[in-house]
This record gives C-alpha cells, structure tokens and sequence, in this order.
C-alpha cells in the first residue's frame, strides 16, 4: 500500500504540474489525498503486526517524528529555495517527484521482517498477560 501511495502522489504532482483546467486540479487533490490515505493508514498497522503491541507505540511515534522533521522543517525550505530560483513551481513540483521516487526505491530496498500471524501475537500477548499476573 506504501508503493500504491507514493505512486499516487507522484500521478498527483504530474496533474497538478500540467493542469490547465479546473477539472485536473480536482483530480489531482483527489489523487493526493488518495495516495496519502494509503500510506498513513497502512503504516500503524505494519508496525503494531511486525513488533507487536507492547512497542509498537513507541516505535510509530518515532517514525512519524523523523517524517514531520522532513515535511515541516526541510522540505518547505527546499521547496521555497526552489520557487525563489526559478519563478515557478515546475521544479518544486519536479522536487516533489524525485522525493516521492527516492521513497519508492527504499521502501522496495528495505528487507521485510517475518511478519507473525495473529494467532502468534494473541499467544505471545496473553503469555505476558499471564506473567504479568503471576508477578
């Protein structure tokens, strides 16, 4: 869903870099919004299903710190810089899509864990229940 969603903001930017109606800014906003529905509904629940509930918290709260450091501090100013350079948006649209193209090659780089099913995570979960309660 990650991949789906970094595609669907790349398809975004391009509409959004060659609209010249109405129309294409609508179906770019739509694209946008589809594309990061996918990836930020997806990502809590890969990490609760990979490291389990117990750290699963901790660890989200991480990665979404490292992704708002990027959106809020150093991608606006890139962005920004650009728009400055050049008196247009082109290269900061055309930034957006080499962003969104570095992340499709690492989520495609980064090895996938052996994900537990969800019999093996209630097991382990009611083990330490169990622990819990005998201590």
């Amino acid at each position: 869903a990650s991949l789906v969603g970094s595609e669907m903001c790349i398809r975004d930017r391009l509409c959004l870099m060659f609209a010249h109606s109405l129309a294409m800014f609508y179906i770019a906003y739509v694209l946008l919004a589809v594309g990061f529905g996918a990836t930020n509904c997806c990502h809590p629940v890969a990490v609760q299903e990979t490291y389990g509930s117990k750290y699963a918290g901790g660890i989200f709260g991480i990665c979404m710190l490292g992704y708002m450091i990027i959106c809020t501090f150093i991608s606006p100013k890139i962005s920004s810089a650009l728009v400055k350079a050049t008196g247009s948006y082109t290269a900061s649209m055309i930034y957006a899509i080499i962003a969104c193209i570095i992340a499709v090659a690492v989520y495609t780089t980064i090895p996938m864990p052996k994900r537990r099913t969800l019999a093996e995570v209630a097991a382990e979960e009611k083990a330490a229940q169990e622990k819990a309660a005998q201590a």
